[in-house]
Formats: C-alpha cells, structure tokens, sequence
C-alpha cells in the first residue's frame, strides 16, 4: 500500500553529473572567470510531480560564488512536465 494519498507520487530528481551535497564535475563549470569548466549543462531526470503540474523552473544558486551575496548561475523556467 502506498503512503501516498491517492493521486499524489513521490516526486524525485535524479542526475548522473552530481549527487545530493555533491559539486560538479569541471564539465559542467563555467568556462568564463576562471572556473576553467566546458559550460554542459547537468543531467537532470524527475519524475513524480502531481497531476495538475504544468511546467517545471529549475535554478541554480552557489551561495559562496562571487563573495558573500552569492551568485545566481542559471534559472530555467516553464519546462514541458513531459
């Protein structure tokens, strides 16, 4: 029996390029301000969102890039759910 109510999945992210509390491979570094990195952007899977989902936004934020205030790498919004 699930532990789910009805309707509702578990949702879950899964990457090959890096694990929960990971960083990321040079690959997927910056290749501009010296990170010395090729720019490829991470592999991301999910699955599981509730029904009614209809796009994803996925962002990334390095709290210790660029000195105290962080830095904002990328923001990707209204992504199909398929």
């Amino acid at each position: 029996m699930s532990r789910y109510p009805t309707g509702l999945r578990r949702f879950t992210l899964v990457s090959h390029d890096v694990g929960d509390g990971s960083k990321f491979d040079t690959a997927q570094l910056s290749g501009l301000l010296g990170a010395g990195g090729d720019d490829i952007s991470p592999h991301l899977r999910w699955q599981g969102a509730p029904t009614p989902t209809l796009s994803y936004a996925v962002t990334m934020f390095d709290e210790h890039g660029l000195g105290d205030s962080g830095f904002w790498h990328w923001i990707v919004v209204d992504i199909p759910p398929e």
